[in-house]
């Protein structure tokens, strides 16, 4: 459950600091960890200073353009953009986007992941306009690096489509759902 994933993260954290473990990569990644059940449990807004504390750490351990960095960015941006934070989810799924694209090169599947984000954090604050190019983006990496029967490319898929339907675009939307 998340109450018990939460709980093992919170005994984890604690018993690194009590053996003098205070800034690692170990707890980076638990802290992550922590942020995104906090937040699926519904509290994102006790979930936000979890996931910059994270980000602060990593960022200090690995440097700023390290993909943990960006795994980091990715759950602050989308904790932000479910307590309609709109604008810093969307300068800060940008950001990670760039370290992805800084990581792996402009065709890496995390690069797909944080446009997918981004163009998600668009749609949510209702301009369809601007979410549909970087959802176009994520899909078309999508299909050039994983199977078609990727649930990846699924999810992008969607996403893609509710994206046209909120611009009216309907038979584009179908077709993306029914191939």
């Amino acid at each position: 459950s998340l109450d018990e994933a939460e709980k093992g993260y919170r005994q984890a954290l604690a018993a690194r600091h009590r053996a003098g473990e205070i800034e690692s990569l170990s707890n980076g990644w638990t802290l992550d960890g922590l942020a995104v059940t906090v937040a699926e449990k519904g509290d994102h807004a006790a979930a936000e200073p979890i996931a910059r504390e994270s980000l602060a750490m990593r960022r200090k351990l690995l440097g700023p353009n390290h993909v943990e960095v960006g795994m980091s960015l990715s759950t602050l941006g989308e904790i932000l953009s479910s307590q309609k934070k709109f604008d810093e989810a969307e300068t800060v799924l940008s950001e990670a986007t760039e370290v992805f694209r800084n990581h792996g090169g402009p065709e890496h599947p995390y690069v797909a992941y944080g446009l997918l984000g981004l163009g998600n954090v668009l749609l949510r604050n209702g301009d369809a306009t601007a979410a549909e190019t970087p959802m176009r983006q994520a899909l078309g990496i999508r299909l050039r690096k994983l199977s078609e029967d990727s649930w990846e490319i699924a999810a992008a898929r969607s996403d893609l489509a509710d994206c046209l339907i909120q611009l009216g675009r309907f038979d584009e939307a179908e077709a993306l759902l029914v191939p």
